[in-house]
């Protein structure tokens, strides 16, 4: 189920880094109330800075932790990032699947 607010989104990555709250916020430059506060749905917008940070310091988008939606481009680099990781009979029948689902589209 897609993450439809900003807390929710921040309590994923959160979870996901394994940190508390107080550990994240220092780790961003702000401060544990901030965090709360974004968290707990008091707060429901942060800055395009802060959303860039979280993004170059861990990964997450700053487009999806600002308005949920992954741009066309952090989709196509996370796709790419997971193709390279696979090996090549894997990737053979990645490429098969991907064929046939063309092979219906054109029908």
């Amino acid at each position: 189920m897609p993450e439809n607010t900003l807390a929710e989104r921040l309590k994923r990555i959160i979870a996901e880094l394994g940190m508390s709250k107080a550990t994240f916020a220092r780790s961003v430059g702000v401060t544990r109330n901030y965090i709360y506060y974004l968290t707990g749905g008091r707060k429901h917008s942060c800055s395009r800075s802060l959303a860039m940070l979280i993004e170059q310091k861990y990964g997450y988008p700053a487009e999806w932790l600002l308005t949920g939606r992954e741009s066309d481009e952090a989709l196509t680099k996370e796709i790419a990032q997971k193709v390279k990781a696979l090996d090549p009979e894997t990737l053979r029948s990645v490429s098969e699947y991907l064929d046939k689902l063309k092979g219906n589209n054109e029908k």
